[in-house]
């Protein structure tokens, strides 16, 4: 999810699988499971890999969750059997609030609170100091909300593939959205996303053509007992789980700066 940043020294190519998105809503706390892979084209993996992703409020919990979810999942909302990231703080600068870093897992975290929605140069300078590619101020300008949240992810790599283990992030929303428009221009990437909702989802809520629908399928107690994991997520809430899919995102047609939202969906 969003932009891939490593330090400025690191010359190699890092090429990144499709990466894999789930998003459920709780009743009071929307839900944001992501997974990527990267593998070094030439030679090895930079040392340390981060991402930055933009939250419209400080999240409430962070856990890593197992491979198996979205085996489950694709498993699942098949296709094929359709049937129907720094900083200690907290820490003030002019518009920002850096807060203590967590560890998750195999992630570190850093919290980045927007006090101030003219504070795009700020974050900017707070990216280029901790080896991050700064954003484009247009790019910032819809998530720079006071009380909204960046959070700097950050992981150490010690070889030439690496598979990360599924970022559990629950925040409160309303809504359940995929923050893809936060995203350099030169960043080609495909995404897999499944949203868990209360009613049906199809074609009329695909993005195109950005993301097309591609498989549905109910969420339900018989279905729960096959997928543990899953289960361990979504608890005993009968549903619906969609599956989209963006392929070459950021190409001609598809460019995420003229992408008018985030892609949105009802729980």
């Amino acid at each position: 999810m969003a932009c891939l940043h490593f330090g400025k020294a690191f010359v190699g190519k890092v090429d990144e699988g499709t990466q894999q998105a789930l998003l459920f809503h709780d009743g009071s706390l929307a839900h944001l499971v992501i997974k990527t892979d990267v593998h070094a084209k030439d030679g090895k993996l930079p040392p340390q890999l981060s991402w930055v992703l933009p939250f419209p409020a400080m999240p409430k919990h962070y856990e890593e969750v197992s491979n198996d979810v979205f085996k489950e999942l694709t498993g699942l909302v098949s296709v094929q059997r359709q049937a129907s990231w720094g900083m200690r703080g907290p820490r003030a600068a002019k518009g920002i609030l850096v807060h203590e870093p967590k560890e998750v897992g195999q992630y570190k975290i850093q919290e980045i609170e927007i006090v101030d929605e003219n504070s795009g140069k700020e974050l900017n300078a707070w990216l280029a100091a901790h080896h991050y590619n700064e954003m484009p101020l247009d790019l910032q300008k819809p998530y720079l909300k006071k009380g909204a949240v960046f959070l700097a992810i950050t992981v150490t790599l010690d070889s030439k593939d690496a598979s990360f283990k599924p970022l559990h992030i629950a925040y409160p929303a309303n809504d359940l959205r995929l923050p893809i428009k936060f995203t350099h221009d030169n960043r080609v990437f495909d995404v897999n996303v499944f949203v868990f909702s209360a009613k049906p989802l199809g074609e009329a809520d695909a993005i195109k053509p950005y993301l097309t629908f591609a498989a549905k399928d109910k969420y339900d107690a018989t279905v729960r007992k096959n997928y543990p994991a899953l289960k361990k997520l979504l608890g005993e809430r009968d549903g619906f789980l969609a599956r989209f899919e963006g392929h070459a995102l950021n190409t001609d047609g598809k460019r995420l700066r003229n992408l008018p939202e985030d892609p949105r969906f009802l729980p």
